[in-house]
């Protein structure tokens, strides 16, 4: 617990740190060449961008990321004393696998803008009509996939997800388990909570899967 409210306060600290700095060092200079550019400068844009940019974005977003990360830890240790359970009935496991393609698909949705109120994208690039053309697609491929594994589960009881239990899962479940937790580490460092907190849940998804599958296996062999 203190150290999950140490990271809270740390996350705190650098998000308030992260509002005293402006986003360019020089916001003046940044707009005006930025007017100055034809379209088409993609280039000479993303260059000047990364010439003035301050730290004040990645700042904000660590600071977000750890604050919610100290957020679910304590709901964890709270309520689960530590040992995080299953969910307790199919209903609440079926329930998990519709509400993660629209998590995901709001965390990418959020991006893309975020993206564009941050400039990252010049004025005459078109980064926002060829993604959002891609969303319905990628929300049912996400739903097929979380509705797939529901194939894999005959019952659902409230497991402990614990080392014995991860270690005896089977193979597929392990293998999508360590992609998902390679992303989820891989968008902690870069303090991208919107696609890291979907993560998670989805890590906790699979995980809940593959121990109520092994449980069941294991009790009818």
């Amino acid at each position: 617990m203190k150290i999950s409210i140490i990271i809270g306060i740390t996350g705190i600290l650098i998000l308030v740190y992260s509002f005293t700095l402006e986003p360019y060092s020089n916001t003046d200079e940044f707009y005006s060449k930025y007017m100055e550019m034809k379209s088409g400068q993609s280039e000479n844009y993303y260059r000047l961008r990364e010439d003035l940019l301050t730290p004040k974005f990645r700042l904000q977003d660590t600071g977000i990321t750890l604050i919610l990360l100290s957020i679910i830890a304590i709901v964890i240790i709270k309520k689960y004393k530590g040992n995080l359970l299953t969910p307790s009935n199919k209903s609440l496991l079926v329930a998990i696998a519709f509400v993660l393609p629209f998590l995901t698909v709001a965390g990418y949705l959020f991006d893309i803008f975020q993206g564009m109120n941050r400039d990252e994208f010049p004025k005459w690039s078109d980064s926002l009509g060829i993604p959002l053309m891609g969303v319905p697609f990628i929300f049912i491929a996400l739903l097929i996939w979380a509705l797939l594994h529901l194939l894999l589960v005959k019952e659902v009881k409230d497991l402990p997800i614990s080392f014995s239990y991860i270690f005896k899962l089977s193979f597929v479940i392990l293998f999508v388990s360590a992609i998902a937790l390679v992303l989820i580490l891989i968008t902690l460092f870069f303090g991208q909570y919107w696609y890291s907190i979907p993560g998670l849940l989805w890590l906790y998804y699979y995980l809940s899967v593959g121990v109520n599958q092994h449980h069941f296996k294991a009790t009818f062999q």
